[in-house]
């Protein structure tokens, strides 16, 4: 999480959007939200922000990993709604462990499971699946048709979307998610991670470079978004801010 507390200022490095960056706009909306994603109740944190809290998800997103499969690595997510703003929040948690973080590291491979013939890294997609589009024993609704009656019930708010690190790339496999399933508009999407790994091949990536607002605030200094490396296939979305500070 320090990597997220880091990212207090922005250098604009290459925006290629329909919408421009705002610094103060990450810095007083999206990083806070994100932020927030690091805790179970992550309702105090939102209300600063005039927001409610609608539903937290947790679950097991531990993977298949072989002779590697010790211990459990969790994904977390919530949505909320700021009213004032007309907009519907969808912020994932980041690497909760180091156990976690390996696990990432150990899925360099890419999944031929996407849109549009795109590939995205193995252990992000099982991630993805696990905590959005699965029913799981503790909950009888998916957090995806929770987002889909909320994007329905809501048509006139924008859905912002936001993560760091592991939550960075789950942020932008959502947004890609709704808006190539047909289930949100792309001008409704504003995507926003901090730290984000590479998460796709550069189908996947040109496809996120569609979207009107969809920005990765990285620091110089971060490792994080280095992986997994280019040479296994794997491509940045263009549209990147980063700070050295």
């Amino acid at each position: 999480m320090f990597g997220l507390i880091a990212t207090l200022s922005f250098v604009v490095v290459g925006a290629q959007s329909q919408d421009s960056f705002s610094h103060d706009f990450a810095l007083k909306r999206m990083l806070p939200l994100a932020a927030a994603a690091y805790s179970d109740n992550p309702g105090e944190c939102v209300g600063r922000l005039d927001g409610n809290v609608v539903k937290f998800y947790k679950t097991d997103c531990s993977g298949p990993l072989g002779r590697f499969a010790i211990g459990k690595a969790y994904c977390s997510a919530y949505t909320a709604l700021l009213n004032k703003e007309k907009a519907i929040v969808l912020s994932f948690r980041g690497t909760d462990s180091r156990l976690q973080l390996v696990k990432e590291f150990f899925h360099p491979l890419l999944d031929k499971k996407w849109f549009g013939d795109s590939s995205v890294n193995t252990y992000f997609l099982n991630a993805f699946h696990s905590l959005f589009t699965t029913r799981t024993n503790d909950l009888d609704r998916s957090m995806f048709e929770d987002v889909r009656d909320l994007i329905r019930t809501h048509s006139g708010y924008d859905i912002w979307i936001t993560g760091h690190s592991l939550g960075g790339a789950l942020a932008s496999l959502v947004a890609s998610y709704l808006v190539e399933s047909g289930n949100a508009e792309m001008s409704r999407i504003k995507l926003m991670t901090f730290g984000q790994p590479r998460t796709g091949d550069q189908k996947f990536a040109e496809s996120v470079n569609k979207m009107n607002y969809a920005f990765r605030v990285i620091h110089d200094n971060d490792l994080v978004p280095q992986v997994p490396p280019k040479k296994f296939g794997y491509t940045h979305h263009k549209k990147e801010e980063s700070t050295s500070e």
